[in-house]
């Protein structure tokens, strides 16, 4: 009987899991590329990058080609986008894109963090606030071209190994790679 509770229990968490990740998905994908742009940030984002496509040059970002001073970010979130941009043309699916991919591998990190250290019920409990905060997801992570669902990302993946270090010191140098590309998104 307790071998019957145990399966039971391992595919709820699994069926919920997928649940989870497949809405995580639909918010964060579905018709990603319809609107035009929300914000001043999401546009600039998007000259940068393709400007940095143009003009070859890959550390110093520009608008109208002249140094961008006003929007001075380290480069990473342009460089996701450019990457994006020479692979899938210049539209907005591909400028949002690696905020979409960003949100979601946030949303996987979690759950399997949650789950591997305090246990099923509280990765199901996080993922459900996770997909609750639509505020987030829709305007200025996931479904934006700006550089918060990176940042986010790299710094949870920091936290994550910062933890792990107590007991395996040598995630200190995962801790430190993770925190200089959350500087490299979002100073």
């Amino acid at each position: 009987m307790e071998r019957k509770n145990i399966f039971i229990g391992k595919f709820l968490f699994a069926a919920v899991f997928v649940l989870l990740t497949a809405w995580t998905c639909v918010l964060c994908f579905y018709r990603l590329g319809e609107a035009g742009t929300h914000n001043w940030d999401e546009a600039i984002y998007g000259i940068n990058a393709y400007e940095m496509i143009h003009s070859g040059n890959w550390w110093i970002q520009t608008y109208r080609y002249a140094v961008d001073y006003y929007n001075l970010k380290p480069p990473f979130i342009m460089w996701c986008i450019a990457l994006c941009f020479k692979s899938l043309g210049f539209n907005y699916f591909a400028m949002r894109l690696p905020s979409a991919v960003a949100a979601v591998l946030l949303f996987l990190l979690i759950e399997l963090f949650m789950a591997k250290r305090f246990g099923k019920m509280a990765a199901i409990i996080s993922g459900i606030v996770y997909v609750s905060c639509t505020d987030m997801i829709f305007f200025h992570m996931a479904r934006s071209a700006d550089a918060d669902a990176l940042y986010l990302l790299m710094f949870m993946a920091a936290m994550v190994c910062l933890y792990e270090a107590e007991k395996r010191p040598w995630f200190l140098t995962g801790c430190g790679v993770f925190l200089s590309l959350a500087f490299m998104a979002k100073c």
